[in-house]
């Protein structure tokens, strides 16, 4: 995660440059990209190899667990706190 936030200040740095240079800031962001997309590869194959080692029954314990629509929050469109709003 180191990485993300040093590539996010480099971003936030070449934006609050008077001037910002519009290939140097698409390079930044292209590098958030790709990282973020790294992240969520890496996520979803730790998340494969424990499915894989499950028992149905721990599988369906779960898939209780997890709140409606997959969000953390409980949300989802709308969700609990309504449609735009989040808990602060």
């Amino acid at each position: 995660m180191g990485k993300m936030m040093d590539e996010q200040n480099k971003l936030r740095d070449l934006l609050e440059q008077p001037t910002p240079d519009p290939k140097a800031v698409g390079a930044a962001y292209g590098s958030i990209s790709q990282l973020h997309q790294q992240m969520l590869e890496s996520h979803l194959q730790a998340r494969n190899e424990i499915h894989g080692i499950l028992t149905p029954e721990q599988r369906e314990q779960i898939d209780e667990l997890r709140p409606q629509g997959g969000r953390r929050d409980g949300g989802g469109r709308g969700g609990y706190y309504g449609r735009g709003m989040r808990q602060r």
